[in-house]
């Protein structure tokens, strides 16, 4: 039987969120998991295109859940419906952040604040991807698609447009194609599917005609000499400026923690990067409050989400953005 006494808060029904909440409800502690959308799965539910995640599979281990005795509360919201502090005066001995990485991050290139038609971060592409599937919202892809970015999202954002019908499409990447963070099997797919690799790249000005993106500024880069630790950056090559149209533009350079705000409001601490500081116990820097998946390691894999505890590989990756 459930331990009542002993009643526990998961905020976030993704891959930590899940995971935290199946080995506490089999060590027999009870659990409510708190969602704010209306489904389970988080980015691996809305983020992940089906080719690569069918989502019955995913159903099934949600459905674990459930079958243990834990509640989801869908519909939830921190900061809306709920915060931390109200979670402890309800009874709950303790708080889990599971909250992911679900807010993209702008290029901070010229004339991106003004785009408002054909513009997507990478996350907001892929969940629009999502509703398309899904039948929630139709989504047409004509001309020509560039994408910003060199791990599994850029790849996953490509690899869908291709599939929603792009003329043709483009990745950009500022480092070498040896660099790229994404899954080697990610790039060697991509590049199957006909796209264009443009790396030692880098995007610097979008130009836009009354808020419709119709073309990118670019500028070639070149390696400089290895540093003391033997890695070698990237720098502009000057006078190698050159436009390349596109109809739709998606910057998939980097995802954060979408209610950081509210979080740092109830009394968590983050660290330089930006992330849920917690120690290797998942503790944070409030006492019954604990934190794991990519709201501590920052983006990263569906596995290292489920593993729960902090792994410097998901921020070694960042480098290379």
């Amino acid at each position: 039987p459930l331990d009542d006494s002993m009643k526990i808060a998961v905020i976030g029904a993704g891959p930590a969120g899940i995971s935290c909440a199946y080995h506490l409800l089999f060590h027999g502690y009870k659990v409510d998991v708190f969602e704010k959308s209306d489904q389970a799965g988080g980015m691996a539910q809305i983020g992940i295109p089906t080719y690569r995640l069918p989502k019955d599979t995913l159903a099934m281990e949600t459905d674990i859940i459930v079958e243990l005795g834990g509640r989801f509360l869908f519909g939830q919201q921190l900061g809306r419906d709920f915060s931390i502090d109200e979670l402890f005066r309800r009874g709950y001995k303790a708080v889990f952040l599971g909250l992911g990485c679900q807010e993209g991050t702008v290029l901070g290139i010229e004339g991106e604040s003004v785009a408002r038609d054909g513009y997507f971060s990478g996350i907001e592409f892929l969940l629009k991807v999502h509703d398309h599937v899904d039948g929630i919202e139709p989504l047409d892809m004509k001309g020509e698609v560039v994408v910003v970015g060199g791990g599994n999202v850029a790849m996953d954002c490509l690899r869908s447009a291709v599939r929603l019908g792009a003329e043709n499409v483009h990745v950009v990447y500022r480092r070498t194609r040896e660099d790229m963070p994404a899954d080697e099997e990610e790039i060697v797919a991509a590049d199957a599917e006909d796209i264009n690799f443009h790396t030692l790249t880098n995007p610097i000005r979008l130009i836009t005609e009354n808020g419709k993106v119709v073309a990118v500024e670019l500028v070639r880069m070149e390696q400089t000499e290895p540093d003391e630790s033997g890695r070698r950056k990237v720098r502009p090559i000057p006078g190698s400026e050159f436009t390349l149209r596109c109809d739709t533009f998606i910057a998939a350079i980097g995802q954060q923690v979408e209610d950081g705000a509210l979080v740092e409001e109830d009394g968590i601490d983050f660290d330089k990067w930006r992330c849920v500081a917690a120690d290797k116990g998942l503790a944070t820097s409030r006492p019954g409050v604990f934190a794991g998946g990519d709201c501590v390691t920052g983006p990263s894999t569906l596995i290292y989400a489920c593993l729960l505890y902090t792994s410097p590989s998901p921020r070694d990756e960042r480098r290379y953005l």
